[in-house]
């Protein structure tokens, strides 16, 4: 027979674990199934279906900038200094991408390839409204919108511009996954160098490389043995986002009824005149603090209703996608956020257990010591903020001639990582042809914030630590006193109530033999007959 569920109050539901809830309540732990469950297969969504995606994102991206770019470092941003090395680029480009099927070792189809060149101008004028886009053959000399053979007519056409885009869409991508041994799946790649002309003395350019599954092989493609995982994350992130639901509105009503009876006190309190009647429970003590109140706010909301929500929002956002893409031939900009959605949602999935080991004080302890120290940690940040941004501003006034330190955000980057302790050899050889004063102000800086700041932040979560040691010993302590107490009362009422019972105890042993011998007595015609 099934027991049945009893009615547990909001205060229990919030600090009882999982198990004593089961025991004592007959609660079954649903709700960690379902985040484990959640936790499995999110998971399961990064570590196949994502990592097989970017493991052939990145072989494209890595092949793409070997042909157009000639660069096998892992920045997407280079620069030219002179329309010379822009020239060379261009025609080592060209030369490749007509060539590309004799020099990589994957099957590429570019057959249906289609290039363009897009040009933005520094000024609009009705004489170029026309002169913005230029289909490009890529096994013919480039002759527009400049000859590209020839310097001065590269010269003449990028003085008029801004910004130079050459595009390659449709370019067919074979693979043969060992999962699938049918035909092999397709992917269609396409890419954009960019580049900017508006820079003084340089040319930046950027690359930019997608791919996306072919619209006819949908059927054969890796993606779609996914379908099924994503439909089952898609169910558990919607149950685990309306049970986050659920639990923030009940919390908030459970606050405004105690918030009105709070208020209730307050108003009765201020009314009444003269002591307060003994007969009645003072509540005076309970109301009188605002800071009392503000506790007691406070425990209706929980910080983990919030991660718990995030993680089935994400995950259901990213199962969502994945799907439509799985269903929609058509490539929507929207599908290349599937990615990123489900990483969020297996992010925040697996910080939920962090919750349920808030119960074990001993396993807890990063969590827990975070949480003391934040507040401190969260004010001696800002307390440094001006000596970083003063240091990050000098820097870029001191090395601007120098990578590291072009702008403000690299500045800032820069000196953040020299405070962690990277690039610091890097750093000390590129800024020697300052001087002195640009070795002085590294030094300075290394002490400052590479020592004295991170020794403070060691501190701060070490006390924090201490902290949550101490408390932890001092509960151990409580508790064990408590069990010896409970302990030795139990003793002591056994030794006082020792002699009572042996008295009992003889006093029964000698009914009982009275009992046997009137039994003896009786014959069996006298147990008939009665």
């Amino acid at each position: 027979m099934q027991k049945a569920e009893f009615y547990m109050e909001y205060g229990n539901q919030k600090n009882l674990t999982a198990l004593d809830q089961y025991v004592l309540y007959n609660k079954f732990p649903w709700k960690i199934v379902l985040y484990t469950l959640l936790i499995i297969f999110t998971t399961y969504q990064v570590l196949c279906m994502i990592g097989q995606q970017t493991a052939t994102n990145r072989a494209q991206h890595a092949i793409l900038k070997k042909l157009i770019l000639n660069q096998d470092e892992d920045f997407d941003t280079y620069y030219y200094y002179g329309l010379e090395e822009f020239q060379q680029q261009m025609i080592d480009m060209q030369s490749n991408l007509s060539q590309i099927n004799d020099i990589v070792i994957p099957r590429i189809d570019s057959s249906e390839t289609k290039y363009t060149l897009n040009a933005f101008y520094n000024k609009f004028n009705f004489d170029n409204i026309n002169k913005t886009t230029w289909d490009i053959d890529i096994d013919e000399p480039i002759i527009n919108p400049f000859d590209l053979k020839d310097i001065k007519s590269i010269k003449r056409f990028t003085n008029q511009i801004a910004e130079l885009e050459f595009k390659g869409q449709n370019m067919y991508y074979f693979v043969q996954y060992p999962d699938l041994k049918n035909s092999p799946t397709c992917y269609v790649w396409s890419f954009s160098v960019k580049y900017k002309f508006i820079n003084l003395g340089s040319i930046e350019v950027i690359l930019d490389t997608q791919d996306d599954q072919c619209s006819g092989d949908r059927e054969t493609s890796a993606g779609q043995s996914f379908a099924f995982v994503h439909a089952i994350v898609f169910v558990l992130g919607c149950t685990s986002l309306l049970i986050s639901i659920r639990q923030i509105f009940k919390a908030s009503v459970l606050y405004l009824y105690h918030k009105e009876i709070y208020s209730n006190v307050v108003t009765y309190l201020e009314k009444s005149k003269g002591p307060i009647d003994n007969s009645k429970p003072d509540v005076s003590g309970i109301f009188n603090q605002k800071k009392d109140d503000q506790e007691q706010d406070f425990e209706f909301f929980n910080f983990w209703f919030i991660i718990c929500g995030l993680g089935g929002l994400f995950s259901t956002i990213g199962a969502a996608i994945a799907l439509l893409d799985i269903i929609i031939d058509t490539d929507l900009s929207i599908f290349r956020l599937q990615g990123n959605m489900m990483g969020l949602g297996c992010f925040f999935s697996w910080m939920v257990p962090i919750k349920y080991l808030e119960y074990f004080e001993n396993i807890n302890m990063m969590s827990s010591t975070l949480r003391r120290s934040s507040r401190n940690i969260l004010m001696f940040l800002i307390s440094i903020l001006p000596f970083f941004f003063g240091f990050a501003f000098l820097a870029q006034c001191i090395f601007y001639k120098f990578y590291y330190f072009k702008n403000t955000v690299e500045s800032a980057i820069s000196l953040f990582a020299l405070a962690n302790g990277d690039i610091m050899l890097e750093t000390f050889d590129t800024t020697r042809s300052r001087g002195i004063l640009g070795q002085i102000f590294i030094t300075i800086f290394m002490v400052l914030f590479f020592t004295a700041v991170q020794s403070v932040l060691v501190t701060i979560i070490m006390e924090g630590y201490e902290k949550n040691r101490s408390e932890i010993k001092e509960k151990q302590k409580k508790n064990d006193s408590m069990i010896q107490e409970i302990q030795s009362g139990y003793q002591k009422f056994i030794r006082d109530n020792q002699a009572g019972t042996m008295t009992y105890l003889r006093s029964l042993d000698l009914f009982i033999n009275e009992l046997r011998k009137l039994a003896d007595q009786i014959d069996d015609a006298d147990i008939e007959k009665y």
